[in-house]
This record gives C-alpha cells, structure tokens and sequence, in this order.
C-alpha cells in the first residue's frame, strides 16, 4: 500500500525498511528545492551512485530535505529523532563546498536552525 501527500510517496513501512520517493521539480538539469526561495541542486551534486548500483542522493541533499521537511511551522511531522542521527553520520562526510551549499540553502529558509551553526564548524 501506498499514500501520495505533498510530493512524496511513501510505502508502508515494513518492519526494518521504509521506501520513500521525493517527488520535485526539475529546473534544467537541476533539481528544484524550493521555489520560494529558488533552491537548486545541479544533479551531479544532488544523485550519485549507490553501492548498491543505483542513484542515490548525496549527502547535502538528504540533510536539506530532513532539515527543512521537518522542521518550522509548515513541518510535515514533529521531531524526528533519526534525523539528528542521520545528521551527526552525515555531517563529517561533507567536504567545505557541500557544507557552504548546505548552510546557505537551509538559512534561506529557515534563518534559525539549530544545524546551521554545527554545519559552519
């Protein structure tokens, strides 16, 4: 079973694994984060490939989304305690190019996130 809300679609979820698909626009080869403000991520930045053989997201794309999905008064769910785990694994696998993208693209959103001054180290 699946359930289609705002750009996602979400399957249900079995007892270790969660399938979940973003669903966003494109802006050229880029993939668009947010309109207001415009937010893109070239796709060499935003997909590589996975160990498994597939895209995958990288890992600024993965905190951009956990970092505004969730968070402020337009947030989809509460807290999320996986989301600080994921952020405190992914962090230090972002080099100074991926953290200054991250930064600035979260501050436009939401000027008072509490990652943004974890993530300007």
């Amino acid at each position: 079973m699946t359930t289609v809300c705002a750009g996602r679609l979400r399957a249900v979820e079995a007892p270790r694994f969660l399938t979940g698909v973003i669903l966003n626009a494109r802006s050229g080869s880029g993939w668009l984060l947010s309109d207001e403000p415009r937010i893109a991520l070239p796709k060499g930045l935003f997909l590589r490939q996975g160990a498994w053989g597939g895209p995958t997201l990288t890992p600024q794309a993965i905190l951009f989304y956990k970092a505004t999905a969730y968070f402020g008064p337009a947030a989809t769910e509460g807290e999320r305690p996986q989301d600080e785990a994921d952020f405190r694994v992914l962090l230090p696998a972002l080099d100074g190019v991926q953290r200054t993208w991250l930064r600035e693209a979260i501050a436009s959103l939401h000027p008072d996130h509490p990652w943004l001054s974890e993530i300007a180290g």
